[in-house]
């Protein structure tokens, strides 16, 4: 019974001595949930042992990988529902942004705009 009360007072420490980790880390940012500052706090601890196993080191490799089809042949559905086909930018320079277009967090449109607008004017 008392190595039960000890393991759980060190695992009840560890989880604490986490939180605190995370909320030094993420001291300020105010706008993220507590999943996403676990996920910023990890996500190096994360890199580093995957490095030291060798587990992305095939997607690091300078080998040339032939994709399985060709990005023009993608199609897409733009946020209000019509469809858009890829080969329409064949040999054009393009940036492809994932948003969550319904989530709430979407400061980061301006931005974009700002930047779609300034390559628009070439």
């Amino acid at each position: 019974m008392k190595k039960l009360k000890r393991f759980l007072i060190v695992i009840m420490l560890l989880v604490l001595a986490f939180a605190a980790y995370v909320e030094i880390i993420n001291r300020n940012s105010n706008k993220m949930t507590y999943r996403q500052k676990i996920l910023k706090a990890t996500y190096p601890a994360l890199m580093w042992w995957t490095k030291l196993r060798g587990i992305n080191a095939k997607s690091i490799a300078k080998e040339k990988i032939t994709p399985p089809f060709s990005f023009y042949t993608l199609k897409a559905l733009s946020i209000n529902g019509q469809g858009y086909d890829f080969t329409q930018v064949k040999g054009k320079k393009v940036l492809i942004v994932n948003t969550a277009s319904n989530c709430g967090y979407t400061d980061q449109y301006d931005e974009l705009q700002q930047l779609h607008e300034k390559f628009k004017e070439r």
